[in-house]
């Protein structure tokens, strides 16, 4: 485990800094000067490329979140295990691991925890994944009084490399856009835009603590849009392709017959069939706007359009 001298003021720690999103906020942060340290099970090759402070470790390891929080006025907490693992996993990790940490940012004294949560957390019913964002929030909120919590729930995000939503921008480029529930409208976020989200609330002056939920400009979508959008930007027709319901849980089904005879996991389940076919899943920016600042500066067209050419 890294030891080093105590941060500047400002310092900003961080965890799920390998991940999608984590390593878009990192880059933010460097880019403005902010320090940072960063929570990393493996840091391996990460370091080379980071010149962040790195703590070696997991949401398992007290001394290393003590570590990662101390001296630190704000921490950013990113890391989460995604639908698919076992539900006793998910809690762990979601749960468990969200609380450790609370309780150690306000304990060292942390003015600001943000919590990224996901926009699922909204209907904890749907799945084990949902249920566990939405107790990881209620976690964080009890850690203490003395210490904002902020929470952000971000619904779908994409962009370029990311591996849950390639297959679904594969297809599209192929001309095909499945269909799962024909009027369901739902948010989606530009990677850039949710990183951004994000360090608005490090940056935010007063208490802005509460739970938000953001999306792309509250820009809301249906198959059927999303499938034009797709069609102006890949300059031919993305036909949409209707997926009932029985047809998706058994593509879950062998997906998971899959996953347990690799060992890996999929995210593709019956709990994200249920939170596919959900009917809503829009959301308004505007409190989040009120309380930060913040709006997303990436359309639909030119997100997909950035997404798609990387493929």
């Amino acid at each position: 485990m890294t030891s080093a001298a105590p941060d500047e003021n400002g310092a900003v720690a961080l965890t799920g800094a390998t991940g999608f999103v984590g390593r878009a906020l990192l880059d933010r942060f460097l880019k403005s000067g902010r320090p940072v340290r960063c929570l990393v099970r493996n840091p391996s090759g990460f370091e080379a490329e980071s010149p962040a402070r790195v703590i070696t470790g997991d949401l398992d390891n007290q001394s290393a979140l003590d570590e990662l929080v101390a001296g630190a006025e704000t921490v950013v907490h990113c890391a989460a295990a995604l639908g698919g693992m076992a539900r006793g996993d998910l809690h762990r990790i979601n749960v468990i691991g969200t609380a450790r940490l609370a309780r150690a940012a306000e304990k060292a004294g942390v003015r600001r925890f943000i919590l990224a949560s996901s926009l699922a957390a909204r209907e904890p019913g749907l799945s084990d994944y949902a249920a566990t964002k939405r107790a990881a929030e209620q976690a964080a909120r009890n850690a203490g009084d003395r210490m904002q919590v902020v929470t952000l729930r971000l619904p779908a995000i994409y962009g370029p490399g990311d591996r849950n939503t390639a297959p679904l921008m594969q297809a599209m480029q192929m001309g095909l856009l499945p269909e799962p529930g024909r009027d369901a409208r739902f948010s989606l976020l530009y990677v850039d835009d949710a990183a951004d989200a994000l360090a608005a609330a490090v940056g935010a002056s007063g208490d802005p603590s509460g739970v938000y939920e953001v999306s792309g400009g509250g820009e809301a979508c249906s198959w059927r849009s999303l499938a034009a959008a797709a069609s102006r930007v890949c300059g031919r027709r993305v036909r949409l392709v209707a997926t009932p319901r029985p047809v998706a849980d058994l593509a879950a089904d062998l997906s998971g017959f899959t996953a347990r005879m690799t060992g890996r996991p999929s995210i593709f389940t019956r709990g994200k069939v249920r939170e596919l076919f959900h009917p809503d899943w829009t959301v308004s920016d505007d409190a989040y706007t009120r309380a930060t600042g913040w709006r997303a500066g990436m359309s639909l067209e030119r997100g997909l359009t950035r997404t798609l050419e990387t493929l």
